[in-house]
């Protein structure tokens, strides 16, 4: 008897598994990557040289705004304006500077840019002593000057692409030469930059029907 009710227990199938769970595990979305702008705006820091007889140092800062031609970013020219105000040595100068700029191609990654360039320079003391017309442009101890610019740069992935503030975001870096045939100063300036864009689809809208 015993025997048989130990073949028995041998013999009988395995317990069924516990029931699963009705719990379902629900992740969030990711949310989906901010496309490269088709509008934006720029600022950023730099320093440089100027190409002369003794080469003077300066720095100054930089303010852009750009727009894409075209639909698709890395096959699409931009046209961006471009306006810095620089302090150069050899003697201490100010210098503003304009450029009309084609970029090819857009979005993130490396770019290079080509246009106009005009610049009016000053003498530091006349600076000082009147700040608001040397910045305008329109002081009579200016010196103008127009030639070209040519120069490459690349935009970086935002940090943060999750945040919604910073995920239009992409850091830049840039370098760039303002070439000038006058005599008026020195024929270059060579100037290397750091910054940021940030896109402004949301204000002027199209930007998601890029992708």
């Amino acid at each position: 008897m015993l025997l048989a009710l130990a073949l028995t227990a041998l013999a009988a199938p395995d317990a069924p598994d516990a029931p699963a769970s009705d719990t379902i595990a629900v992740t969030a979305p990711s949310p989906a990557p901010v496309p490269d702008a088709r509008v934006w705006i720029g600022v950023g820091i730099g320093g440089g040289v100027g190409a002369d007889v003794t080469p003077g140092g300066g720095g100054g800062a930089g303010f852009e705004l750009g727009a894409r031609l075209g639909r698709e970013p890395r096959r699409a020219l931009a046209v961006a304006v471009r306006v810095r105000e620089l302090m150069m040595d050899g003697p201490l100068r100010n210098i503003g500077n304009i450029g009309v700029l084609v970029q090819y191609p857009t979005g993130t990654g490396p770019h290079l840019n080509v246009g106009f360039s005009h610049s009016h320079e000053s003498l530091f003391a006349d600076y000082i002593a009147h700040p608001v017309a040397v910045t305008a442009g329109i002081h009579d101890t200016l010196t103008h000057r127009s030639g070209f610019e040519i120069g490459g740069g690349w935009d970086f992935p935002p940090p943060f692409p999750k945040h919604p503030v910073t995920a239009g975001l992409r850091p830049t870096a840039a370098l760039s030469a303002f070439v000038f045939p006058d005599a008026g100063g020195p024929h270059a300036y060579v100037v290397a930059e750091v910054g940021a864009r940030f896109g402004l689809d949301a204000v002027f809208g199209g930007g998601q029907r890029d992708r």
